[in-house]
């Protein structure tokens, strides 16, 4: 992907528009954590980078301060609660 634009620029607004959803939820919910998961994780360092700037400038700088964005560890997570909750 280092050199296809389309691809780059897809991702970027992806990212843009994840930062902007987030940033209600986080200003609505003022969680501590905010976990991606799922297949979309795979390619968190393509939209991560936008997504937090976006975040930045759209949501109140006291839940933004405080809140950590991070990728999951596990692989599949979501069947994992699903199983839990079952």
């Amino acid at each position: 992907m280092k050199g296809n634009r389309k691809a780059k620029k897809a991702w970027g607004q992806f990212g843009n528009n994840l930062g902007a959803a987030l940033a209600i939820v986080i200003d609505i919910l003022d969680p501590e954590i905010v976990v991606i998961g799922g297949k979309m994780s795979n390619a968190y360092n393509f939209f991560i980078k936008q997504a937090k700037e976006r975040l930045k400038r759209h949501s109140f700088k006291y839940t933004y301060s405080k809140v950590k964005i991070t990728k999951a560890r596990l692989k599949n997570s979501g069947v994992i609660g699903a199983a839990l909750l079952f």
